[in-house]
């Protein structure tokens, strides 16, 4: 079935499916009036549609007019991990905050079935960070990087890019 739909690798295909589940739950988060937008290869490659390849990492800058407040970068980061657990993920024990809780590192494992060649990090890496961005926020939509005709994975609609 691989090879007839020209898909990639199960480890690959199995990745996305995860990548795209994790942006599913965490898409719309707003506290505070903090939100999440992409950044990086994530917005290029799933946003855009500028890159052939699928980025492992989701970026996301925390934008609005308290991404200096402390108390609300922590309510942020408690709403992001309540919606990953609701997700099935394990945000517990398995997240870094650093710079005063304007950067957040998580590295959501997760219980692969299908066998990589070692290429592919056993875990989903998310990326919070409350740094400015240089161009202003727009809607786009987000979907799996599999070919279209069997792409049936949730399709989230991202708040912005």
């Amino acid at each position: 079935m691989q090879e007839y739909f020209g898909l990639p690798s199960a480890a690959l295909v199995e990745k996305d499916w995860f990548v795209v589940r994790a942006l599913a739950a965490i898409h719309d988060v707003q506290v505070d009036g903090l939100i999440l937008a992409f950044g990086g290869g994530t917005a290029l490659g799933r946003a855009y549609r500028l890159l052939e390849r699928m980025s492992e990492d989701i970026n996301l800058r925390i934008i609005g007019e308290k991404a200096n407040s402390r108390s609300a970068l922590k309510r942020l980061r408690g709403e992001v991990n309540d919606r990953l657990q609701a997700a099935g993920f394990v945000a517990d024990g398995n997240y870094v905050v650093k710079q005063n809780d304007r950067y957040v590192r998580y590295d959501l494992p997760y219980e692969a079935i299908a066998k990589g060649e070692g290429v592919l990090r056993p875990e989903i890496k998310i990326e919070l960070a409350a740094f400015p961005i240089c161009t202003a926020s727009e809607n786009r939509s987000v979907s799996s990087l599999l070919p279209k005709p069997r792409a049936r994975l949730r399709k989230p609609k991202t708040s912005h890019v």
